[in-house]
């Protein structure tokens, strides 16, 4: 239980944290906009891109963490899942949630798109990824782990060189999945607990 509390209380501080210090100071803006600005792709490495999105978007994600929460709970049991079913609940919905909501004032850059803190499409992977941890067994998560965080790294580079996201909704999206994995944790052993 302290573990998912933890992971929470990480998750939204580090949230708030990366929000306060990407969106609303001029420096955050600043560096956000140049590590943006060297990750962009452009003309034909654009175009290419933009096809392995179509292939890799949350349309496919979504039904993938759907596939692994139903494996886990006829595998498992409801508990299990349940506690992942909250988990990618937790990283499909609080980027959709935040978006429109958070403000996002021109300090010291003017861009194009609108508030785009966190990336919906890194935080379905991430969201993937918290499923597979409470579904697989704890000798599996590990590789699960480092695998995810390739995956979600990947997304968040291609999100960010097409440019559809500033660096910092990217980092934003790994926040979200840590709280995710909390809550997923914390159901389990809410669950567990009341079991009779």
């Amino acid at each position: 239980m302290r573990t998912g509390w933890r992971l929470v209380t990480a998750g939204v501080l580090g949230l708030l944290g990366i929000y306060l210090a990407a969106v609303w100071t001029t420096t955050g803006q600043r560096a956000d906009l140049a590590l943006t600005g060297m990750v962009r792709a452009e003309g034909e490495l654009a175009a290419r891109l933009h096809d392995l999105l179509t292939l890799v978007g949350p349309w496919t994600m979504v039904p993938l963490a759907a596939v692994v929460v139903v494996a886990g709970t006829v595998v498992k049991g409801w508990r299990v899942g349940l506690a992942a079913a909250a988990g990618v609940a937790v990283c499909l919905v609080t980027p959709q949630v935040l978006k429109p909501v958070l403000p996002r004032p021109e300090l010291a850059v003017t861009w194009p798109l609108p508030n785009s803190l966190p990336s919906g499409h890194t935080a379905a992977v991430i969201a993937v990824v918290v499923a597979l941890l409470i579904v697989v067994p704890r000798s599996r998560r590990r590789p699960v782990l480092v695998a995810g965080a390739l995956a979600s790294t990947m997304m968040g580079l291609l999100m960010v060189a097409l440019p559809h996201h500033r660096v910092s909704d990217v980092v934003a999206s790994g926040a979200v999945g840590v709280l995710g994995y909390g809550v997923a944790l914390l159901v389990r052993w809410a669950t567990t607990s009341t079991k009779t």
